[in-house]
């Protein structure tokens, strides 16, 4: 009996959160199942990997190797991870066959927005092999495995693929509730569990983080205010006035802003990153993985939307109600009765409350997540063992 479990996802994006979805998977399987060797397949996609090598052309001017930078450090942090080679094949059915060949125990795909599809030309159309198929003789399993933002007026075309597809499965788990709306409305006979980000897996490391904030000129003694966005507008704007006007020093994480004093994605390894979190005093980000390990390092945030659209879809409003701190951390720019005083009496109340109401919602809503990562594990243990 084969003893070789592979995990499909985005491993290769130049994005923290993805990479760390991936290693905190293979950890909580590792866990899960310590008989079988588990490694990511490095699939990848060639639409994919022009598109985040196209990333490196904008040029910003206060750094103009930034893009180039960024993916350098991703490039040499990705090549460390456990993963499985494999050859350059091209063609869905191809893929279906070199899987077969493997004789696989089982196959994961997930977590991230793996099952989104659109008419972009830079994402794999359907059918694809993040979608796995009903010909792949493994086990098949989908781990929060989200299509957060599909395109719509595609369903029709796509809903009997995909229906076939995800009713072969073995297990489906999904991230958020648009999949799992998705699901249904493609027929899936599957019972839908909704679990956690496996990013929540992921073990904050001891890192060089903090050396690298006191390199670039950042000064222990005076309060830092993160920000995980590209966007300058003017409601941004206010809030990097506000805090530069209480002596915060403006730090950017991720994505490159002009507004801040430091810019650092290109500095930042993911493993470094997830570290970084906890020497902030305060937090700004439109990113859901920013806001997972805001939760996971317990630094004070607000998680804002910097694009509008249904509050009830956006997979961060989600997360935060699941930690019934939708109220305390979570802020649409694009509401009606939005304004920078609203913004500030927000931030006022997280200082106030932080350790004395809302570190307890913390802890309170992990313990959560993991009972419901219980459930879906004894499907899988059950599965596989």
């Amino acid at each position: 009996m084969s003893k070789e479990i592979r995990i499909i996802t985005y491993h290769r994006a130049v994005n923290n959160g993805a990479v760390l979805q991936s290693l905190g998977l293979v950890d909580h399987l590792s866990k899960l199942l310590p008989e079988y060797r588990i490694k990511i397949l490095d699939y990848r996609h060639p639409k994919m990997e022009v598109m985040e090598f196209l990333k490196i052309l904008k040029i910003y001017p206060k750094k103009p190797l930034f893009g180039l930078q960024r993916l350098l450090i991703f490039r040499r942090f990705q090549n460390k991870l456990p993963i499985d080679r494999m050859p350059n094949i091209f063609g869905f059915w191809k893929i279906v066959q070199y899987l077969n060949k493997l004789s696989l125990k089982a196959i994961f795909v997930g977590s991230d927005s793996i099952w989104k599809f659109s008419d972009s030309y830079f994402l794999p159309k359907i059918p694809n092999i993040f979608w796995l198929s009903p010909k792949l003789k493994s086990i098949k399993i989908s781990y929060a495995a989200s299509a957060y933002q599909y395109q719509e007026n595609l369903l029709p075309k796509y809903r009997p693929i995909l229906s076939k597809s995800v009713n072969s499965f073995n297990a489906v788990s999904v991230r958020d509730s648009e999949t799992k709306n998705l699901l249904r409305k493609i027929d899936c006979r599957k019972e839908i569990s909704q679990i956690p980000d496996p990013a929540f897996f992921y073990r904050i490391k001891k890192t060089v983080a903090r050396d690298k904030l006191i390199k670039f000129g950042l000064k222990p003694d005076r309060p830092l205010f993160a920000l995980i966005t590209g966007y300058c507008d003017y409601q941004i704007k206010e809030i990097i006035n506000y805090f530069r006007s209480q002596n915060y020093q403006i730090i950017a994480l991720s994505i490159f802003n002009p507004l801040a004093d430091v810019n650092l994605g290109d500095e930042l390894n993911p493993e470094e990153w997830a570290e970084v979190f906890r020497y902030f005093d305060f937090c700004l980000t439109d990113r859901f993985h920013g806001s997972v390990f805001c939760l996971k390092n317990k630094t004070p945030f607000i998680a804002i939307e910097s694009k509008n659209g249904k509050i009830k879809k956006s997979k961060k409003y989600q997360l935060l109600h699941d930690f019934n701190l939708q109220d305390e951390c979570y802020l649409n720019l694009f509401e009606k009765n939005y304004s920078q005083k609203l913004f500030q009496k927000k931030f006022a109340n997280i200082k106030k409350n932080w350790q004395k109401l809302i570190v307890g919602k913390i802890d309170s809503g992990l313990k959560k997540m993991e009972r419901i990562s219980r459930r879906f594990d004894k499907k899988i243990t059950k599965l596989i063992k």
